[in-house]
């Protein structure tokens, strides 16, 4: 079976707008429409960055997870 290795935060902010879009969402409580006013974009194209990135944050979570207790894979927490 292969072995997982965790990956650096870090490299979410490799899309620094990406990244920036959703600081902005989530630490300053910016709607979608202000953000897109900001970079001159539609707000649904935003929202499809944020859902994108949130989720990358989300799968990079769980494989840490996953190293930190020791399972092999990242089964046991993406069921939760």
């Amino acid at each position: 079976m292969k072995e997982l290795k965790d990956k650096p935060y870090y490299n979410l902010k490799s899309n620094k707008r990406a990244y920036e879009i959703l600081l902005l969402h989530d630490t300053q409580n910016k709607k979608f429409s202000e953000i897109a006013r900001q970079y001159k974009i539609s707000s649904s194209f935003v929202r499809t960055i944020y859902l994108r990135i949130s989720l990358q944050k989300l799968v990079y979570y769980i494989r840490h997870l996953s190293i930190a207790y020791g399972y092999q894979d990242q089964k046991v927490f993406r069921r939760l």
